[in-house]
């Protein structure tokens, strides 16, 4: 049925589990047509996770997206001088050594300007000279190690994204309804927790390891308190929900506990919502009971819509 269509592979390189998401779409509907994952052994490295990866995963084809995170990468919400989108390429590398952590020329970037006004816009309408502008960067060594390896598996590098851009996109796809959120002027987080460990030595001993990592999740509700603080102070805007995903989301008590600290509405979001899935090639059973932890390969393979 998906012969003559097009595909993508999603692939997430955590550093503990190798997640791979092959969605195809049937005319204009996206489906999942693949998936495997496979956990990275002590000891082992990731080249042997991504060759178990392909060998499970039934794809239809070799092309694949991956992404990017970490300290390697710098995104940045930039007001600008109004300007066409050729001029702001030229612009933005004059731009960026203004919020850049390293110099220009190690980076690879990209932006992009956005459809909501500046923050905090004058009555008077003088900032209708201004726009808002997403600005990306990215080491070129963690770029070019990326489609190495990539390139090492026989696969078809399409594009390297950042995490970050990767869960938005996934959000897009499972069809969610947004326009109620830009009516009431309030936001939903999307937070991603990538910590498989803690998932994995969850089991059987449940109290114990809620107990252990209390120490990781309270660095990470400080983390997520000063963003949704930087959000709102900037947009203006009542961050009402946060939504989990990743391996991290499922540690036992993580979404309570960050509920309960950070003061707001927070569940374990399912990427699949809204997604089919070609039952006759993907163990059904086995991608749902992962589901929260694969919204970034999830993200990462919707670029079929555009290739």
């Amino acid at each position: 049925m998906f012969r003559k269509n097009k595909s993508i592979i999603g692939l997430d390189l955590g550093g503990q589990v190798v997640k791979a998401v092959e969605i195809t779409l049937d005319g204009s509907e996206p489906v999942i047509t693949g998936f495997a994952r496979s956990e990275i052994t002590p000891g082992g490295d990731r080249a042997e996770a991504i060759t178990q990866v392909f060998q499970n995963g039934h794809f239809k084809n070799k092309n694949v997206v991956t992404s990017v995170s970490g300290q390697s990468v710098v995104v940045r919400y930039i007001t600008m001088v109004k300007m066409s989108d050729s001029e702001l390429r030229q612009a933005i590398r004059f731009e960026s050594d203004k919020y850049l952590p390293f110099d220009a020329d190690e980076v690879v970037l990209d932006c992009q300007p956005l459809r909501r006004e500046p923050p905090n816009a004058s009555d008077d309408g003088s900032n209708g000279e201004q726009m808002s502008v997403v600005l990306a960067a990215c080491r070129t060594s963690a770029v070019q190690e990326q489609v190495n390896e990539i390139n090492r598996h026989g696969l078809n590098p399409m594009a390297v994204d950042v995490d970050v851009f990767a869960l938005a996109n996934a959000w897009e796809l499972c069809g969610l309804d947004d326009a109620e959120l830009e009516e009431e002027e309030r936001a939903i987080a999307l937070v991603d927790i990538e910590a498989e460990t803690i998932k994995r030595e969850a089991e059987g001993r449940e109290a114990e390891v809620g107990r252990a990592i209390t120490p990781v999740l309270e660095d990470l509700v400080s983390e997520i308190s000063l963003s949704l603080d930087y959000v709102e102070n900037r947009e203006g805007l009542r961050v009402d929900e946060v939504l989990l995903s990743g391996g991290g989301s499922m540690a036992p008590g993580a979404v309570s506990f960050i509920e309960q600290a950070i003061g707001r509405t927070a569940r374990t979001w399912n990427p699949l919502e809204g997604l089919r899935v070609a039952a006759d090639r993907v163990d059904v059973e086995e991608l749902e009971a992962c589901a929260p932890s694969l919204a970034v390969a999830i993200g990462l393979a919707s670029r079929v819509r555009a290739a």
